[in-house]
């Protein structure tokens, strides 16, 4: 039967099947992520809103500051990185 993932259920009878769908789950949100950060291939645009709180938003936010080339183009909690030209339309518009 179904069961919402909750933390709660990390302590219950159904402990190991929230720890193993929680992990499955995070899994399945780092490959996203890849598949996302590497298929464009003229720009990326990519949005992330850092909380206060720990979360995949922070860690993105901490790769870029510890980069140096990165952190270099990182001001007013913007990354701007590669050089911005027109795009050239091929389907005729």
């Amino acid at each position: 039967f179904f069961v919402k993932t909750q933390k709660e259920l990390a302590e219950s009878y159904f402990a190991d099947d929230y720890i193993t769908e929680s992990a499955l789950t995070r899994l399945d949100n780092v490959n996203l992520l890849y598949v996302a950060f590497t298929r464009p291939t003229e720009r990326l645009y990519v949005n992330v809103p850092v909380k206060m709180k720990k979360g995949i938003a922070n860690r993105i936010a901490g790769v870029i500051l510890r980069s140096t080339v990165l952190s270099e183009n990182y001001k007013d909690d913007c990354l701007e990185f590669g050089i911005k030209k027109k795009s050239r339309r091929t389907d005729g518009e």
